[in-house]
């Protein structure tokens, strides 16, 4: 299997015969299983496939991020939270079941959240019907739920995500339900997306109350799930502002015809079912508190940090084109979040987080933070090379002018750069790079 390095692109990775054996053998090594947090190392183990792990973990982490309320730190000067977006990208039928998995780690909260609605209502609906005339009504009670349904519109969307303290996850494995959803007049939130990723406030008037309502610091996590000809309903060019807030997986499928009648998966939805109810125990502890547990990175950690990021960002400038540059920069953010995610799901194994105080991220958690966002990484290259490129864009690959297309493979060539790395870069066939840096123009 191909190794990954920590501080290069490593692009002969996208090798044709390099990314069948990736995709059939899994991207992750077994190491990295070993080292996370029980809550996520648990999920993990109980899976056989190395791509359900892999599926798990990637949705497993947003749903994670989704389920550690008044947690943050400190990135670039302002106060972030551990919410990521991830998009699994596979074709039908190819095997994305365990994402139902990584749904279940938030099953026990959200089925609190609705219960608590329930009861509330019922005592509602006995206080109206008890009414007198001239009484005051009592105040509706609020819907609140953890998993905020995607087929909604704007406004349905804001509305829930107040109610459930400016908190939510949205969980869609067809991608056409919430395409479709932005196509209507009523139903496109992808700048609510844009700006919850970052936490920007959101404003929105509530007809029915005539309210004024100001989400000030939304924490959404979302976790979606497509073909490729689906996510571009959503994310129709790299250009737009949600491609480079997602982590991407690509999922391939295998060639086997899997055993659906092995016995020991019969086991797995009750193993999950007790691993979202320790996340709601968690959930409930930091929940209650009145302010946020804040999680830093040590100084040698931030040094290794800004030295992986600072390569990556300067291969993505020389080797490939600049727009990448803004990727990497949230590839940065999503790395921190999750050192976030490992630290306080680490920690919670020891306490219960009843006292304030500055966690640090362990060191073991740190590096395989980097290790996977590394891994990742090329993933988002590859989906990037798939997606559909702006004519008018300045970054696009020279254009029709062969002669700088030429002069480019010469220059690559004398770098040591492989045929196929070359052809990745320049959009180009090996062949007839082959023959420009052989005739050398």
């Amino acid at each position: 299997m191909t190794k990954y390095t920590k501080n290069k692109i490593p692009l002969s990775k996208f090798k044709e015969e390099e990314k069948a054996i990736l995709k059939t053998e899994g991207c992750f090594n077994e190491e990295i299983y070993t080292k996370l947090p029980n809550l996520l190392k648990d999920g993990c183990d109980i899976l056989q496939e190395a791509t359900e792990k892999e599926v798990f973990l990637i949705g497993g982490l947003a749903v994670a991020s989704g389920l550690i309320p008044n947690v943050s730190g400190s990135y670039d000067g302002r106060t972030v939270y551990p919410h990521l977006y991830c998009y699994i990208l596979a074709n039908y039928g190819v095997g994305k079941g365990a994402l139902h998995f990584a749904r279940k780690l938030g099953q026990s909260v959200h089925k609190e959240k609705l219960e608590e609605y329930r009861a509330f209502k019922e005592l509602y609906d006995e206080d109206i019907a008890k009414l007198k005339k001239g009484d005051t009504p009592p105040a509706e009670p609020t819907q609140s739920m953890l998993y905020i349904p995607a087929n909604n519109s704007k406004s349905g969307f804001l509305e829930l995500l107040h109610n459930n303290n400016d908190n939510g996850i949205i969980f869609e494995t067809e991608g056409d339900t919430i395409a479709n959803a932005m196509k209507q007049e009523h139903g496109n939130y992808s700048d609510i997306l844009r700006k919850a990723f970052h936490h920007e406030s959101i404003a929105f008037y509530r007809r029915t109350g005539k309210e004024f309502i100001d989400i000030e610091n939304p924490k959404l996590a979302a976790v979606l799930s497509s073909t490729p000809d689906q996510m571009k309903g959503l994310i129709p060019t790299i250009e737009n502002g949600l491609f480079s807030r997602f982590l991407y997986y690509t999922l391939q499928g295998n060639n086997d015809f899997r055993d659906v009648f092995d016995k020991s998966k019969s086991a797995y939805p009750e193993a999950f079912s007790r691993i979202s109810d320790r996340f709601k125990t968690l959930y409930n502890n930091l929940f209650g508190r009145e302010s946020d547990i804040e999680i830093e990175l040590t100084e040698s950690q931030k040094e290794q940090f800004l030295k992986v990021f600072r390569e990556w960002k300067k291969e993505c400038r020389k080797h490939l084109q600049d727009d990448l540059t803004g990727t990497v920069n949230r590839l940065g953010l999503i790395c921190f979040r999750i050192c976030i995610i490992f630290t306080i799901l680490r920690e919670s194994e020891k306490r219960d987080f009843a006292v304030d105080e500055k966690i640090f991220c362990d060191d073991l958690d740190f590096q395989n933070a980097i290790e996977i966002v590394g891994i990742l990484k090329t993933n988002v290259l590859e989906v990037y090379f798939k997606m559909p490129k702006p004519t008018s864009s300045k970054n696009q690959t020279h254009g029709k002018d062969k002669s700088i297309l030429k002069k480019r493979a010469i220059e690559l060539k004398s770098q040591g750069m492989s045929w196929g790395e070359m052809s990745l870069i320049l959009r180009v066939s090996k062949s007839t790079i082959r023959g420009w840096v052989n005739k050398k123009g």
